[in-house]
């Protein structure tokens, strides 16, 4: 049993690497000279792939919406402007940090809530 804790909290610890690591990277494509739009859209897809629920909380946070009643602005991914992909980009690295950081949904939605104003 030892070494199955031993290799949780190595997976948890990767994880929570992985997460800053994107989120960082996140940083970098928001604070470039030029938005580079295909980077965006990639980690946004890779956020997705790898953390699905930060689409139900965000839905849920934004639009009142359960999980299991998802909506969304109705813009794709794939044909979002520059400034629908900020914005996304902007909630997965707050996300990503606050996931790292322990965080649940609902401290997680008290914080985004307060800097949104």
């Amino acid at each position: 049993m030892g070494q199955r804790n031993n290799n949780d909290m190595l997976k948890t610890a990767c994880d929570i690497a992985d997460m800053r690591k994107t989120a960082e990277r996140i940083s970098g494509i928001l604070s470039a000279e030029l938005f580079d739009m295909q980077s965006a859209r990639d980690v946004i897809y890779e956020v997705n792939i790898k953390h699905p629920e930060n689409v139900d909380l965000y839905n849920l946070i934004t639009f009142g919406s359960a999980p299991s009643q998802p909506r969304s602005s109705g813009v794709s991914i794939a044909s979002a402007s520059a400034d629908n992909l900020k914005q996304d980009l902007i909630w997965k690295r707050f996300y990503l940090f606050a996931k790292a950081a322990g965080k649940g949904a609902g401290a997680i939605e008290k914080e985004w809530r307060e800097r949104q104003g």
